[in-house]
């Protein structure tokens, strides 16, 4: 038994290392690749983590709990879903990527992520992988092949969420010799590809996130009040889409054509969300619903029914109904909760990561898209870490 829990203790922070350079290096080069390292990145942790301890880890309790609820209301909304087998299959398959990720809160595991060496250079490498994307964004720009360059999109945006927890490593590290200047090439070194992306969600959400931090910087206690009337005012999109859509034509003609889509894309589904306000159409269903009525004759970019609502609360209103929009403000609200409990020097760059995440969220991808959860969960886990860094110290 001793030497296995030897095996797990050595072989713990090599698969930690990995999956964290990973993360920082082919993820942000091929964004779908988090999904993988994600996923199996935290089963191979927990494994390590539970045989260095000998015995099984325990994620914490609260994480399970709203896993299991989120999961279980989901389960019962697929009985009188629209279209009831392919909805079960959606939920099966969010079960298989958040129930993984939760072994990811483990005490015991986020202690030993804690203790790593890694994090004295990760950021670094995180730069590396940012500048990979960025001469590759920038060859393709100068070749004219913007249809190549949006792939690079998905990546560089959950390059862009992990800078948050990179930046806050090197911000600690502020008082020590050339601390202060390895801070500012940080920041300097990931702005080739942030003006480099074709991604408009990312840049809008590290403007978003720049305003926020300095925000919860200046007034701590005023952060997470104005996060949680963001949270609320969130939850109205669909409707106020809707209204936007056909009360501003003036507006909306203005839009860029992304943007413009977007909007569409919103107001058919808003009026796909009255007509199953309380319980849904079912997770997943989002793309089988009709768009031309009623305001399909004045759609421009919006021909067929879209891939996916480009809006989480669109998202959950429309499959899932009031429940999930209540389930997508506790998540929310309860990462505001944990931000706020942050010391000093990490609450600014925690604030600003979910205020990034959420325009994300709000504006660019399918809310069940398994390589975002991952990101998200991974940068959850970083954040983790650096409190447990300070609480030790």
């Amino acid at each position: 038994m001793e030497k296995i829990e030897k095996e797990g203790a050595r072989a713990f922070p090599l698969l930690a290392g990995l999956i964290f350079m990973l993360a920082a290096t082919l993820g942000v080069c091929r964004g779908g690749a988090e999904a993988a390292i994600g996923l199996v990145g935290a089963m191979l942790l927990y494994v390590a983590a539970s045989l260095a301890e000998g015995r099984f880890l325990k994620p914490q309790r609260g994480i399970l709990l709203f896993c299991g609820a989120f999961l279980g209301s989901i389960a019962l909304l697929d009985f009188q879903a629209a279209f009831p087998v392919f909805s079960a299959h959606d939920t099966l398959q969010l079960a298989s990527i958040l129930l993984p990720l939760a072994l990811l809160s483990s005490p015991a595991l986020l202690a030993r992520l804690a203790a790593l060496k890694i994090w004295r250079f990760w950021p670094w490498i995180l730069v590396g992988g940012l500048l990979a994307a960025a001469c590759a964004m920038g060859f393709l720009r100068l070749a004219g092949n913007e249809g190549l360059l949006t792939k690079y999109n998905r990546g560089a945006s959950y390059g862009f969420l992990f800078a948050w927890p990179a930046a806050a490593m090197l911000w600690r590290e502020r008082r020590q010799k050339d601390g202060g200047r390895r801070f500012v090439f940080f920041l300097i070194a990931i702005l080739p590809a942030l003006f480099l992306t074709h991604s408009r969600a990312a840049q809008t959400g590290l403007c978003f996130g720049l305003l926020m931090a300095a925000f919860a910087a200046c007034a701590p206690v005023w952060a997470p009040r104005l996060g949680g009337i963001i949270a609320l005012l969130s939850v109205l999109w669909p409707f106020g889409a809707q209204a936007f859509f056909r009360d501003a034509p003036d507006l909306v003609a203005k839009l860029p054509d992304s943007w413009r889509a977007r909007v569409e894309i919103w107001d058919y589904l808003s009026y796909r969300v009255l007509e199953k306000p309380f319980l849904g159409w079912g997770i997943g269903c989002s793309y089988k619903l009709p768009f031309a009525e009623p305001d399909g004759s004045r759609y421009i970019f919006t021909t067929f029914p879209a891939a996916h609502p480009h809006n989480m609360f669109v998202q959950l209103w429309v499959e899932l109904g009031i429940p999930g929009a209540l389930f997508g403000l506790a998540m929310l609200f309860l990462s505001l909760r944990a931000m706020a409990r942050l010391s000093a020097d990490l609450r600014a760059f925690a604030f600003g990561a979910w205020a990034y995440a959420l325009v994300l969220l709000l504006s660019a991808y399918d809310f069940w898209t398994d390589s975002l959860i991952c990101s998200l969960a991974l940068c959850a886990a970083l954040f983790a870490v650096l409190r447990l860094q300070k609480l030790e110290n």
